[in-house]
């Protein structure tokens, strides 16, 4: 039979997935205007192989199920915000997309994102606070929380992945290139849309995992999610964040899915 530990772990991770699941389907019927992309993503997210990786293990499926609700409510930069939260409080990597997201909200929305998230950020630290006996149980739960040893660039580790081959010296410039790489992300283009904020998280993300020792390169779920709204996502030129939008026409105008406009090609070329 099994514990309580590990069946309350199963049962969040089962709940995370069903998160994904409905964020995508979302995601296609709201900002894709189109159900059955939506539906597509899902399906494929459910029978993918890769999807089976340490699907028990709520710890790496959770931050992507918030992030893709992040995606679902950025319009609400108080909402996704929140979202953001929550996933940086659930993992270490979406700390590196904050960067990103706020070049995104820069000119609307901006004090909103960030004051959220930092509403989430004290509540969690506040939580901890109230659970730590003392000082050092409080640094145990949040610094300590995290493997620092298998992130340090020292010869000598034994650390299962790939990198475990190689020195860990050898993981520097790829680090250094990933800074170069959010750098980059984050700046260009200046004005961005809702396809250019999938298509960079997702590229960081990936870049994340080629220089995290620890069988970084296995860990599809942190952006599955994420890698198939860029697959399917149609063309997003009208979610650009600009206080030079007017936010009546933007509210209304729909994205046109790349289905349809296939279908519109097919029907002209027939007559």
């Amino acid at each position: 039979p099994l514990d309580h530990s590990t069946l309350a772990a199963r049962i969040m991770a089962i709940l995370a997935h069903a998160f994904v699941i409905v964020g995508l389907i979302i995601m296609g019927k709201v900002h894709f205007a189109d159900t059955q992309v939506g539906l597509a993503m899902a399906l494929l997210y459910l029978l993918l192989p890769c999807t089976a990786y340490d699907v028990s293990k709520a710890n790496h499926v959770l931050p992507a199920a918030l992030l893709v609700w992040a995606f679902v409510t950025y319009k609400q930069p108080m909402l996704s915000g929140t979202f953001m939260g929550l996933a940086c409080g659930a993992m270490f990597f979406p700390v590196f997309l904050l960067p990103l997201w706020a070049s995104f909200y820069w000119k609307n929305g901006l004090k909103r994102f960030v004051l959220s998230g930092s509403v989430v950020g004290a509540v969690l630290l506040g939580s901890l606070i109230l659970t730590s006996v003392d000082r050092y149980s409080f640094t145990q739960q949040t610094i300590g929380s995290i493997d620092w040893s298998v992130i340090k660039f020292e010869g000598g580790q034994q650390i299962p992945g790939f990198w475990s081959a190689y020195d860990s010296a050898y993981r520097i410039p790829v680090f250094v290139v990933f800074v170069l790489l959010i750098v980059c992300l984050t700046i260009w283009p200046r004005r961005k849309n809702l396809g250019h904020l999938m298509s960079h998280t997702t590229a960081i993300i990936i870049a994340t995992l080629l220089w995290y020792p620890q069988q970084g390169s296995v860990y599809l779920l942190w952006y599955l999610p994420m890698l198939l709204m860029v697959v399917f996502r149609p063309r997003l030129l009208h979610t650009t964040q600009s206080t030079e939008v007017d936010r009546n026409q933007q509210a209304n105008e729909k994205p046109v899915s790349r289905f349809q406009d296939s279908a519109t090609v097919v029907r002209h070329t027939s007559q």
